[in-house]
């Protein structure tokens, strides 16, 4: 092979690790937007907040009795034959949980940058896990349950990675 034909497949082979680090780092960036755009809009939104905070409320303030109960209406369809306001509570409890595994979708896809989220949200999310698991395997548990229900909330929540990159808020 002569020094010119060497040369361009140097050229070549450079060019292609440029755009392969190019497009990669923008990728990056285009998470990073995403990640910004989404909470920005929806997650510090007046609505959303409102909507967590009553969701919280409910898992806190019911027994596991109650919410085992809870979880069997929703299994058997009878759950909003009338409206009441435990079951305007449980359909805000599954807004919630149906954001939370929407965030995992985007986050374990890397749609949406999982050190920025982590860093700013982690903690609140993983203890927001806790604070629904038990309610999310009576779901998985009823007859009409599903085993994947949620199965992304819960793999974010217990991964290391995340946990790792997730601190307390301050002060705590």
């Amino acid at each position: 092979m002569d020094l010119g034909t060497a040369l361009t497949i140097a050229v070549l082979l450079a060019s292609a690790a440029i755009a392969v680090i190019t497009a990669a780092y923008h990728m990056s960036m285009l998470a990073r937007r995403t990640t910004w755009e989404y909470f920005s809009k929806y997650h510090l939104s007046e609505e959303w907040g409102e909507n967590a905070k009553r969701a919280r409320f409910f898992l806190q303030k019911k027994s596991r009795q109650e919410l085992s109960v809870i979880a069997g209406k929703w299994s058997d369809r009878t759950l909003y034959e009338e409206e009441s306001e435990e079951s305007s509570d449980v359909a805000a409890v599954l807004l919630w949980l149906n954001r939370n595994e929407f965030i995992a979708i985007f986050l374990l896809n890397k749609t949406i940058h999982m050190k920025t989220y982590a860093q700013a949200w982690g903690w609140e999310y993983i203890e927001e896990w806790k604070l629904a698991r038990d309610f999310i395997r009576m779901l998985r548990e009823t007859t009409r349950g599903d085993l994947a229900i949620f199965e992304h909330f819960e793999h974010l929540a217990a991964m290391e990675k995340f946990k790792k990159l997730s601190s307390p808020p301050s002060g705590t």
